[in-house]
């Protein structure tokens, strides 16, 4: 657990760039398959969220292969497009993992919502490997957001940015992943989330949450 807390970002370092930004993370087990990252890389934030295959300890060894990749390709490589992200962490995942398309091979891999935010134009990049992120809009806005799937109350809009349906890893599909560009407006709140909460079962008829 310290090893994984010490590897998951300081929300501080986030706040050097951007407003408001708080992180949920409240693992099922002592360590977690789920995991966020960012980093600052010139002019531009990247911020991942990230579900793995697996709980406790398989998760966590997911998350820290996930983590140490998005490290190399964003820190190292200088590339902060998110779709051309997900496509080398998928086939380093693939690589890894020596996951074959004949069947052999554990099918281990992630899902995953990457944002990259520039700065000077305050311009959003999305990617997602089947995990969608949400913007909250003012109605007030002269500028409403005319992709994804979106509805409303009388003060604001939600809209659903749609993923890729398919992993971080082997799968039957296997395209490019989808980068979508949304011009930012200040006030604008932006939600990466993993599946953890919605997952659990509970209640007095023990369903999912949803």
């Amino acid at each position: 657990k310290r090893l994984q807390e010490t590897i998951l970002p300081m929300p501080e370092t986030l706040k050097k760039y951007i407003e408001d930004v708080f992180v949920l993370f409240h693992p099922k087990d002592k360590v977690s398959g789920d995991f966020y990252w960012w980093t600052h890389v010139e002019g531009q934030t990247v911020i991942a969220v990230s579900d793995c295959t697996g709980h406790g300890v398989p998760g966590a060894f997911m998350s820290m292969l996930g983590i140490s990749f998005l490290r190399e390709i964003v820190m190292k490589e200088y590339i902060t497009h998110p779709g051309v992200i997900l496509q080398k962490l998928r086939k380093e995942i693939v690589k890894t993992l020596k996951q074959k398309t004949e069947g052999k091979g554990r099918k281990d891999g992630m899902d995953m919502a990457i944002i990259s935010l520039d700065h000077k134009t305050n311009m959003m990049q999305y990617a997602g490997a089947n995990n969608p992120i949400y913007i909250i809009r003012s109605r007030s806005n002269e500028n409403p957001i005319s992709q994804g799937i979106s509805i409303h109350n009388d003060t604001h809009t939600l809209t659903e940015l749609k993923p890729d349906k398919m992993p971080i890893g082997i799968y039957q599909k296997m395209g490019r992943f989808t980068t979508h560009e949304l011009q930012l407006e200040k006030g604008d709140q932006i939600y990466l989330f993993s599946d953890g909460l919605v997952d659990q079962f509970g209640g007095p008829k023990d369903k999912k949450f949803k």
